[in-house]
């Protein structure tokens, strides 16, 4: 003989605690994927910082200087247009100058066309003499213009090595005093 009571199913009790595990588990995974959205475009932003270096130095090589960009306005759209025409023979496309996070925050706009055209790397200015962009290895290349990966604006240096600009301060900081 059955009984009864093994037939009846989950208690409201049972689904309630199912539930409540569920979102658990789904609010972690929620936060989880967060983070590695954050990561990979950090990582993409990184890439697009050395693929600017390896155009720039492409560049240098070429030209035996620096691009020479006027840095007056770097918000201006001609700014933009004038670094995308100089590394562009170097296979470094408008989508190397955006970083992701950044148009993320943006909703996406269309960043190839007018007024959306910007760069979200700064270079540093440099002169004309061939040596300058390697002389001073502090110096960095491009700045990212927005501190949005969690440790300050990101900069890629004469030697390719990207760092945050907390990782800078922080290496400064650990130096001994130079003598002068």
């Amino acid at each position: 003989m059955k009984n009864s009571k093994a037939n009846a199913g989950f208690s409201l009790m049972e689904m309630m605690t199912v539930l409540v595990i569920i979102s658990i588990l789904g609010v972690l995974s929620v936060q989880a994927f967060s983070f590695l959205i954050e990561r990979s475009q950090r990582v993409s932003c990184t890439n697009n910082l050395r693929n600017l270096y390896t155009g720039a130095s492409a560049y240098v090589a070429d030209y035996k200087s620096w691009p020479q960009i006027s840095t007056t306005n770097p918000s201006d759209p001609s700014y933009a247009q004038a670094w995308y025409a100089a590394l562009s023979p170097y296979q470094i496309g408008q989508v190397n100058w955006i970083c992701p996070s950044v148009q993320r925050l943006l909703h996406n706009p269309d960043f190839t066309q007018a007024p959306n055209i910007r760069t979200d790397y700064f270079a540093t200015p440099f002169d004309t003499n061939p040596s300058s962009p390697s002389r001073y290895p502090t110096q960095p290349w491009f700045i990212e213009s927005a501190s949005i990966h969690g440790d300050g604006n990101l900069m890629i240096f004469t030697d390719g090595q990207v760092k945050s600009l907390n990782q800078v301060l922080s290496d400064a900081a650990s130096q001994p005093p130079q003598m002068q």
